[in-house]
């Protein structure tokens, strides 16, 4: 997860410019507070 006290993102990983353009939190991935895995996962209720 991203780092709850960054000011761009606010934990969420992700930052929405003005332009309308979204992309990752810069300053997380690079203080490495982004994991790739998430260790919340959804259940889908989908049977294998």
């Amino acid at each position: 997860m991203a780092d709850p006290n960054c000011p761009k993102c606010k934990g969420k990983g992700l930052v929405k410019e003005k332009d309308g353009t979204v992309h990752v939190c810069y300053d997380c991935l690079t203080r490495g507070s982004l994991d790739q895995h998430s260790q919340k996962v959804k259940d889908t209720n989908k049977k294998i």
